[in-house]
C-alpha cells in the first residue's frame, strides 16, 4: 500500500502540495483529477523522489521512502511523451531498466515477451520505435515502465498528446492492463472522462489540496462543495435557505399534469440525448432529457427530490 500523510511541497513561499493525505491500495488505480498547476505532477514527483518534501511522510509497503534514492523506491513513472530511445528497437527500449539492473539476457527476453503480450504488441520486438503510431509508442512506454515490476506506477497525463479517439481506446484498456500487472497506480489527468474511465477511485485536487475522494459516481452525483460541483461542470447550483444546492441535470422529466412551469430557452443534441436550458423561478437550469422540446415553449417539469444535493459553500 502507498500511504501519503500530511505531505507538503514548497517552491519558495508557495505550497504546491499543501498537507495532502491519501492511501492507495496494492491493486487500486487512483485517478488524480485537477486543473493545470494544481500540484498533481508535483505530488507524483515527490512520491518518486524527484522533488524534495518540506514535511510529511510517504510510505510504500510500510517503508519510509524519504530514506531511499529514487531508483531504490520501487516506483515507476510514465509521462505524456513516450520518450523512447530512438536508436533502440522496441525490445531494447522495454528491457533497458532490466539491463541496467544486471538481469541476464534470457530473463530480459522472457520479461519483454510477457509485457508485449500484456500491452497487445506481440511480435513487435524488432520494430524501429520511429515507425510506431502514437498509441503503439505509449504502449511501449507503459511496458518499459512495468518491466522492473514496480510496486506502484505513476502516470502523468500519459494520454494528453493523443487524439480523442485513441485516448478513449487506451482509457478503456488501461484499467485491465494495470489489474493484470497487479500493481497500484496513480493516474494524473485534467480530463473528467479520462479520470472516470481509469480510476477505481477519483481524487479531485485544486491548489495543492484534495477536495474530495471517492468513486466516480459519488464525485459527480454527490459533490460535497459548490467549488467541486462547478469544477465538475455542474451549472445547476441554486440558493435555498441561505445555502447552495446542486440540482442534478438528469433529475427532471416532462410531466403534463404535475411539475412546475418552465420556459424552454435552448436545446442541443449530445450523446443521444437533448441538453435543454429552461427558465425557472430559481434562474436558468440545464437538464438532460430524452425528447426535444420546442424553444420558446412552456412545459411542466418534475424534479426528483433526491436529486437536489446540499453543498458546502467553499
Amino acid at each position: 500500500m502507498l500511504e501519503i500523510q500530511d505531505l507538503v511541497v514548497r517552491y519558495g513561499d508557495v505550497e504546491a502540495v499543501a498537507g495532502l493525505s491519501i492511501d492507495v491500495a496494492d491493486d487500486e488505480t487512483l485517478a488524480l483529477l485537477g486543473p493545470s498547476g494544481c500540484g498533481k505532477s508535483t505530488l507524483l514527483r515527490a512520491i518518486a523522489g524527484l522533488e524534495a518534501m518540506a514535511s510529511g511522510v510517504v510510505r510504500l509497503d510500510g517503508v519510509d521512502l524519504a530514506r531511499l534514492a529514487p531508483h531504490e523506491r520501487g516506483v515507476g513513472m510514465m509521462f505524456q511523451q513516450p520518450a523512447l530511445f530512438p536508436h533502440r528497437d522496441v525490445a531494447a527500449n522495454i528491457e533497458f531498466g532490466l539491463r541496467m539492473a544486471g538481469m541476464e539476457v534470457s530473463g530480459r527476453r522472457r520479461r519483454v515477451t510477457e509485457l508485449l503480450e500484456l500491452v497487445g504488441l506481440v511480435g513487435y520486438e524488432s520494430r524501429d520505435v520511429m515507425t510506431l503510431s502514437g498509441g503503439e509508442a505509449q504502449r511501449v512506454a507503459l511496458a518499459r515502465s512495468l518491466a522492473p515490476s514496480p510496486s506502484v506506477l505513476l502516470l502523468d497525463e500519459p494520454f494528453g498528446s493523443l487524439d480523442r479517439a485513441l485516448r478513449d481506446r487506451l482509457v478503456d484498456e488501461l484499467p485491465d492492463l494495470l489489474r493484470a500487472a497487479g500493481i497500484a497506480a496513480i493516474h494524473v489527468t485534467h480530463d473528467h472522462a479520462e479520470a472516470f474511465g481509469v480510476g477505481d477511485r477519483v481524487a479531485v485536487m485544486t491548489d495543492g489540496k484534495l477536495l474530495q475522494v471517492g468513486p466516480a459516481e459519488d464525485i459527480w452525483r454527490k459533490p460535497e462543495s459548490a467549488e467541486l460541483a462547478r469544477f465538475m461542470g455542474h451549472r445547476n447550483i441554486v440558493e435555498r435557505e441561505g445555502r447552495p444546492f446542486l440540482v442534478l441535470p438528469t433529475a427532471a422529466s416532462v410531466d403534463a399534469v404535475g411539475g412546475v412551469d418552465t420556459k424552454v430557452l435552448a436545446t442541443r443534441f449530445r450523446d443521444g440525448r437533448f441538453v435543454t436550458s429552461v427558465k425557472t423561478d430559481e434562474g436558468v437550469l440545464e437538464f438532460v432529457l430524452q425528447e426535444r422540446l420546442a424553444v420558446g415553449s412552456t412545459v411542466k417539469l418534475t424534479i426528483a427530490g433526491d436529486a437536489v444535493i446540499p453543498l458546502e459553500r467553499a
